[in-house]
């Protein structure tokens, strides 16, 4: 179906239905929800955790072997998974995993997890198809950080939290460069810049991203943080979720809602990942995960209040 409209931001509410501390899950950096279970990963976690509809755990799968006896990687060490989604991957449903690429090549991993065969995931390097990236958007590696990955249509879409840009390139072509990085200079891809709003002077960045299913909607994740560049940490000043049209990416400007309290004050809150929980005519239900930096996550339950017209 092809999105005719959205009603206006400012007349959409975005509220938190309820939050719940994941203890035992740290540094929450990627979320998507499959049927009846909810897939997360962490930034600095060698496993991937599954829980059910109701929030609780119900399964942990290890992805990195030589991790197994570690609860949390070292920051030199981690693969920085920030993103996944699900795609097809040689015909079968699979988790994506995506590496960040910030630290090359220790952050340049691909993990392919079949959906019947979480023991069994592939491992693939991205540092030829995330060199690419940057010689197409005429960046160095400093400048780059994927920080979500959502499947949508026949194209896989990029969130580069450095610049702020979005990167679509067509799926199967990618997973041909993946899988053979000599023809990866042969990929077409799209390189979008982005504009995104700031709290006190402090620019928004890109951290997730999903689609909504049944329309040309791509959902947002983006987080504000008081330091002088978007590498170093710094106390989080609030987080906002926005929306853009897939046939539409180059539009640089895009519809969003601050996470706020009652009172309509800034969250301090760190999403770093968003997916589609149910989707009703008068709104949507979503999940997003917070990473606190203090190695637990934090899911939240966000009720936005917009109504979608669609056409068959």
């Amino acid at each position: 179906m092809n999105v005719q409209c959205m009603q206006k931001p400012e007349t959409s509410i975005l509220s938190v239905q309820n939050t719940l501390i994941l203890s035992d899950i740290p540094s929450g950096s990627g979320l998507a929800v499959v049927e009846d279970s909810i897939y997360l990963v962490g930034d600095d976690s060698p496993f991937l955790f599954q829980l059910d509809r109701q929030h609780v755990v119900r399964g942990r799968h290890l992805l990195l072997q030589q991790w197994a006896d570690s609860v949390r990687i070292a920051k030199s060490s981690k693969p920085d998974f920030e993103s996944i989604t699900l795609a097809d991957w040689e015909k079968e449903p699979s988790l994506l995993v995506f590496g960040s690429g910030s630290k090359s090549p220790e952050r340049d991993s691909l993990l392919v997890l079949p959906l019947k065969a979480f023991h069994n995931p592939k491992r693939y390097s991205l540092t030829a198809l995330y060199d690419a990236i940057c010689q197409k958007e005429g960046i160095g590696r400093e400048s780059f950080n994927i920080e979500g990955a959502v499947v949508a249509g026949n194209d896989l879409w990029l969130f580069n939290r450095g610049t702020n840009s979005i990167i679509v390139a067509e799926l199967a072509s990618l997973i041909q460069a993946v899988k053979r990085p000599a023809v990866v200079n042969s990929l077409k891809m799209e390189v979008h810049p982005h504009q995104l709003p700031q709290i006190a002077g402090k620019q928004a960045r890109f951290s997730g991203a999903c689609h909504l299913p049944g329309t040309d909607l791509i959902f947002f994740t983006a987080s504000v943080e008081d330091t002088e560049n978007w590498i170093d940490d710094g106390e989080i000043l609030g987080s906002l979720i926005g929306v853009l049209d897939m046939n539409a990416p180059a539009q640089a400007n895009s519809a969003h809602w601050w996470l706020t309290d009652k009172n309509g004050n800034y969250l301090p809150e760190k999403l770093e990942s968003i997916d589609v929980l149910e989707s009703r005519e008068e709104g949507l239900i979503l999940l997003a995960v917070s990473d606190n930096d203090l190695g637990n996550s934090v899911l939240f339950e966000l009720r936005l209040d917009t109504s979608l017209h669609t056409k068959p």
